[in-house]
């Protein structure tokens, strides 16, 4: 990444520090971690090393703790590495470190790139060629991106009439913020050939977005009902969803 896009990212992540946890605390949210934790589960032995690659205020940190790991926790945000250190508990493995792609050690057994932190990467090989250098023979990589497709956030874009936005999330498969940062979405085929996918799941691919669940009465009431269906659609429907997970190993 060049200081450049460092820095964006780094200025857009410090505004986000001291209301992330409030994501962290939508119903919605923990049930997709205990989603994406069962996939990362089977990939961890009791000496595993690991990357928490973009681990903000250190929301996966209680997952890492509970299993006695050792772990390099980076972000490119000064304030989320702020939240995140003062979260740890004294004499703990998780070392959590101020840096980007660039600046990581390793190699690891597993790398997690936890919701969303692939859409701010810059959408180039390079990307790919840099992380599997931090790849153990063997070792996956965990990512869990925003797709360009989100069936609930089409239909809201449609009836609000933000359709240049939609358009632009669908063909463009980009998006910019209010602030004018530019990050972009990201599906399974933007890995291949660099990756082989070992496992996949899409993240509430019927449900409504946490932020509108968390705005509108029918927002729950339809993930409410719906939410059965959405477990079974979530393993078969690997073009979209509210995030995707996908498990990935270097094909080489």
């Amino acid at each position: 990444m060049t200081q450049s896009d460092c820095a964006q990212a780094a200025s857009v992540f410090d505004r986000l520090s001291q209301s992330y946890d409030r994501f962290n605390e939508n119903p919605q949210v923990r049930r997709f971690r205990d989603a994406i934790y069962k996939m990362i589960d089977p990939w961890l032995s009791p000496d595993a090393s690991v990357l928490d690659f973009g681990c903000g205020p250190g929301s996966d940190f209680p997952f890492w703790l509970d299993r006695g790991l050792s772990v390099d926790a980076y972000d490119i945000s000064p304030q989320m590495v702020d939240v995140a250190k003062s979260k740890l508990p004294v004499d703990c493995k998780i070392n959590v470190r101020l840096g980007s792609l660039d600046e990581l050690e390793g190699p690891y057994d597993v790398i997690l790139a936890n919701f969303g932190v692939w859409n701010a990467l810059p959408s180039d090989l390079d990307v790919h060629q840099q992380m599997r250098q931090h790849l153990n023979p063997g070792g996956v990589l965990i990512v869990v991106v925003m797709p360009p497709l989100h069936l609930m956030s089409a239909f809201s874009q449609l009836l609000s009439g933000d359709w240049s936005a939609l358009w632009r999330r669908l063909h463009h498969r980009e998006a910019v913020t209010s602030d004018g940062w530019l990050f972009s979405y990201v599906s399974r085929s933007s890995f291949a050939p660099s990756w082989q996918v070992i496992d996949s799941r899409s993240l509430g691919p019927l449900l409504s977005t946490p932020a509108q669940s968390e705005r509108f009465l029918m927002a729950r009431f339809w993930n409410a009902l719906i939410r059965p269906l959405d477990r079974l659609v979530s393993r078969v429907c690997w073009f979209g969803g509210d995030h995707l997970v996908l498990v990935l190993k270097n094909p080489n």
